[in-house]
């Protein structure tokens, strides 16, 4: 599925602070995301980023991420709001569904994000949700199932007990997922995206949502833990990183937050903290409240 506003980029190895960011965590959100990215590397050369030692941020190396987790073809899942705060050795996040209804301007109807993305793309849904969040999105990037896959890979599984049964065989990618009521079970490898996208929960898209808000908080924390090693290897730790995302990061972005992101991971102390969007469900579709606006601006700290 071609979406018109789409504009590939090349990925090379500008460094894991981005892939600390993407999901740093999710998700989803999906997720090849949290792996570097540059857009301007001339003649296919690799290009390597060198350290510029840490610093210390301040509130203007603050910025906010929007990742849009996609599947095999091109499909919207969910996506993920990320809030970094360096100053404060905080990340904010706000986990987003892809049936959240927004408009991309004050007069449009409103749509699911989904319906955005096929029709508008990345940027259709970028414009939807800084509308009806009221925010401002300085970055954004798709993340595909491969991406978020080696995320979840690198950082490790999460163990969790579900609440109702799980059992879904995917016609399309031949994928399962199999898990009981109040039986533990460890997400690792594809099935944390499994387990988030699972389109059969009772509760359907609703579920959906309060798992990336469970789950999501805890990859990236688990994530921070492993500070040492994210931050010896910042520059280094992917040399090559070829597969495509639409993204409008690019090299200089990337080196003005890479201090905050060092700063955070060598002294933050479970960092994340995750805001779960209210509103009315209907349909499987989230009708935001109108007070939600509010509640994020003051959670990202941002000034009125």
């Amino acid at each position: 599925m071609e979406n018109p506003s789409k504009k590939r980029r090349r990925q090379f190895p500008v460094a894991i602070a981005y892939f600390l960011t993407l999901i740093i965590g999710l998700t989803i959100f999906g997720v090849a995301g949290y792996f570097v990215i540059d857009k301007f590397v001339a003649d296919d050369q690799q290009d390597k980023v060198e350290s510029d030692g840490l610093g210390i941020p301040t509130a203007e190396d603050r910025y906010t991420m929007l990742y849009i987790q996609v599947d095999d073809f091109n499909e919207m899942n969910h996506a993920l709001l990320v809030r970094m705060l360096p100053d404060m050795c905080s990340v904010k996040i706000v986990p987003i569904s892809h049936k959240l209804l927004a408009s991309e301007y004050e007069d449009d109807p409103l749509s699911s994000l989904e319906s955005i993305y096929i029709n508008k793309g990345v940027n259709g849904v970028k414009n939807a949700i800084e509308n009806t969040m009221g925010i401002s999105i300085d970055h954004y990037m798709t993340v595909t199932n491969g991406a978020f896959d080696n995320v979840v890979d690198y950082i490790g599984g999460v163990t969790i007990a579900p609440d109702e049964d799980l059992y879904y065989n995917d016609p399309q990618t031949g994928e399962q997922l199999y898990g009981k009521k109040g039986v533990m079970m460890t997400l690792d490898n594809t099935y944390t995206r499994q387990y988030i996208n699972y389109p059969k929960f009772a509760d359907g898209a609703k579920k959906n949502l309060e798992v990336m808000h469970d789950i999501l908080p805890r990859f990236i924390n688990e994530m921070f833990m492993q500070a040492d090693n994210l931050s010896n290897n910042m520059d280094t730790f992917f040399n090559v990183i070829y597969n495509s995302s639409d993204t409008n990061i690019t090299k200089n972005e990337y080196l003005k937050s890479k201090k905050g992101i060092n700063y955070i991971a060598l002294n933050g102390d479970m960092p994340c903290e995750s805001l779960m969007p209210t509103g009315e469900w209907l349909n499987d579709e989230l009708f935001l409240s109108s007070d939600f606006s509010e509640k994020v601006k003051k959670f990202f700290e941002i000034n009125q």
